[in-house]
Formats: C-alpha cells, structure tokens, sequence
C-alpha cells in the first residue's frame, strides 16, 4: 500500500541537481505522483534555486526537510560532500501527510512550539481516521544554530494530543555554524522549524542510542540563562571545560566540538542509560559561557565524555533490532535516520557508511528505503520518557503497516523503544 523511492545526486548545480532526483524519483514510483517528499542537501548548493526546482517537477506536492552536514542512503551511502542532496517520495494508500512549518524560532521557541503544536492540532482535525487503529506522528527539524530545543519540545508536548510519536534533528551547515536552512513546500527559509505529521495505520518505531563514556567526576552547574551554561561548580564555565582541551581554541570548530561531548545526568534513568549527551555551539566570551543547543538548568549534574566507536556501532545495532524484535519477519515500509553530525566523518573518517549505516540497515532490510541525515542535535524520546534533544546520538524511525489482520495492533499507540542498557 505504500511506495517509497529514494534519490541521492552529487549533480553541483542546483537546478540540474534538483532536476537529477526528480527523475530518479519517477522512476521509483513508476511514474505515480508522490504524496509527500522528504529532503535533505548540503550547504554548498544554493538552497532556494535547490528546492523550488524539486518542487516545480512535483506541483503542488507537499515538501519538508533542512540542510544537513551529510545526507545518508543506502545507494550512495554516507555523504558529507559540499554537493549532496537526497529526496525520499512516498505515495501510501495507508498514510496522510501534512507539511507544517514556524518561523522565527529563536526570538521565542515556547511561542513556536505552541504554534506548530496548534497546527498539528488543526491538521488532525481535518483528516478523517481511517481506522480505529489510527497512530500519529511528528517529525521535527528545527534550525540548529537558533533554536532553543528544549523549550521548542516542552511547549509542543505540553499542547500535542496524547500518542503523537516525536522525533527528528536540527539542520545544519556542514560545521560552518553560520546559517542552516529548512524546507516548507517550495519555501525556504532560516530561524524556522519545517515538520511532517504522519497518520495512518502504521506503526512507528523509534529506537535513539549513543556511544559515550562518563569519564571524571561529575559537577554541577551553578548558573545557567537560557542555553548558556556560564558556571559551574561556581566557576566560569568555558574556563572549566577547556581544561580538557590540549589546546584552547578562540571558536569552537567541529573538531574541537567533538571534544566537549559533555553528559547531563538524566533525572529519569532508563535502558536509555544514565546521562544524556550535550555538545556547545559555541563560546559567548563575554561571559565566559557556553552555549547549548538545549538548556542546562542550574542544578543539573554534568561530567566529560568520551566517544567510543565500537560502543556507537553496537548501540545503533541493538537498538535497530529492538526494532526488528517487535515485527519479527515483517520489514518497514521506510526507515530515517536522524545521525549526529560528529558521528560521521569526524569519528569515522572513511568507514562512514561501512560503521554507521550498513549494520543498521543489515538489521533493518538493505533493501527497505532509507533516507537520513547528519544533524546539530537528535530528537526523540529515551526509553518511555518525555522527547528531549541530544547529542551524539542516532535516531532511527521505522514506519509499519499494520496488517489487516493484525488484531494486536488495534488502537495501539505508538510508543518510542530503547537499545540495551550502555555499560
């Protein structure tokens, strides 16, 4: 009942690039016009020429996405090139999608949670269930240099109807921390949220796992204002943590990012783990502080990390078949991935594809459609807590059918799953 066709195109010129996927996406579907298309590009094109020509080929076609550092297929594999574009085009007899958008999140992400929240509420209400086994879900992608996502995500919880499944990442800009961009239809534009809402009957399953270790003692912040964290243990808090940099840069570059993988202790432990990764943005030396893509209330528990490749390896791997567990023989109709922007390259260097997509996907059906991204930060619900956003983490999401003779599945809502315990 549903087809997906997935294009990834290296093209460098936007327009022919743009045109490149659009093919490859007809072919897929043999023709038939998509119901939704979901994309994701690099920072090299010129976003606006990018996306207005993709929907052009699709009039009329309901379009979400955001820049990414990378983009992840099966078929072309980790991408982190300047030039990378990759479109999903699903058509389902068994979905409705609706493409929602906020601008002007930074000013006030509570306000734009609300406000994409309202916009959910409105969309359900103007499509019929089809079903009684009815599920839902929101796929968020946020800017990733503006947003404060934690407000963005206790506003929109606090007014989604209950059972909506949260999930997704924050655009980026290939590390250069000046600019992302999101996709609305044939719109593009910065300081936004682009969303997707997804109702049917399937099923959507979402596994998010990390590969950290706690290492030092733990210390606790002691003033924070908004995302800043600018003391801890009652001191300045970049003078804090750059002591475990061997050089102290004057702008936190991806590289030197990689190296503050700082990790938040979870007030509500679970097969999640204990803690949750946070990564700066950047420096604010005025006060000596950091700046999240999250808050880091006062009071909170931190300590240094450490990344270790083989745990991220196995931890994305049992959380897929965690996964696979709950559907047993039955493959998804399409899978995205929603990866860190410091698990690529930055810590695999060439291996991408072979350490942070093919084990997953070996898992999962190498021949399920796939599309992901490398984004600032993830966003998904650890174990059967709230919706937080992360870092250092990879959220994979899984969209089932559910059978028609499928008893079990009948109003069943859609729950988040979690990999092992990390030890």
């Amino acid at each position: 009942m549903t087809l997906a066709a997935v294009a990834h195109v290296n093209n460098r010129n936007s327009r022919a690039a743009a045109a490149e996927a659009a093919e490859t996406l007809r072919q897929g579907l043999a023709g038939q016009r998509p119901d939704v298309l979901i994309a994701f590009a690099t920072a090299g094109y010129t976003q606006p020429e990018l996306i207005g020509t993709l929907r052009a080929a699709f009039a009329g076609v309901p379009l979400c996405g955001c820049s990414a550092e990378g983009v992840l297929t099966t078929a072309g594999g980790s991408d982190e090139g300047s030039h990378a574009l990759a479109v999903m085009a699903l058509r389902s007899e068994a979905m409705r999608f609706s493409t929602l958008s906020v601008r002007d999140v930074g000013a006030d992400s509570r306000r734009a949670g609300r406000a994409l929240a309202a916009q959910v509420q409105r969309a359900l209400a103007d499509g019929a269930p089809a079903s009684a086994r009815e599920n839902h879900a929101l796929f968020v992608f946020p800017d990733g240099l503006t947003t404060n996502c934690s407000q963005l995500l206790k506003a929109l919880q606090a007014e989604l109807p209950e059972g909506v499944t949260v999930a997704g990442g924050t655009a980026g800009d290939m590390m250069a921390m000046q600019r992302t961009y999101q996709y609305h239809d044939g719109e593009v534009f910065s300081d936004g949220v682009s969303a997707l809402l997804i109702s049917g009957d399937v099923q959507f399953e979402v596994g998010v796992s990390h590969g950290c270790e706690v290492v030092g003692l733990e210390r606790t912040v002691t003033r924070s204002e908004g995302s800043a964290v600018e003391e801890v243990d009652g001191q300045p808090a970049w003078p804090v943590f750059s002591e475990y940099l061997a050089v102290v840069p004057e702008q936190l570059t991806g590289d030197y990012m990689s190296r503050l993988a700082i990790a938040e202790r979870l007030d509500e432990p679970s097969d999640y783990g204990t803690h949750i990764v946070r990564v700066p943005l950047r420096i604010d030396h005025g006060r000596d502080a950091l700046v999240f893509g999250a808050e880091i209330a006062s009071g909170a528990r931190v300590a240094m990390t450490r990344r270790l490749p083989e745990r991220v390896v196995d931890n994305a791997v049992a959380s897929a078949r965690t996964i696979e567990a709950k559907h047993k023989t039955r493959k998804p109709s399409f899978v995205l991935q929603l990866d860190c922007a410091g698990r690529g390259r930055q810590l695999f260097g060439e291996r991408c594809t072979e350490m942070g997509l093919r084990p997953i996907q070996a898992v999962l059906g190498e021949k399920t459609p796939w599309l992901g991204c490398y984004t600032y930060g993830e966003i998904a619900a650890p174990g059967e807590q709230r919706v937080r956003f992360h870092n250092y983490t990879v959220v994979i999401c899984a969209v089932y059918e559910v059978a028609a003779d499928d008893p079990s599945a009948a109003g069943e809502s859609p729950r988040t799953t979690a990999p092992r315990p990390e030890r």
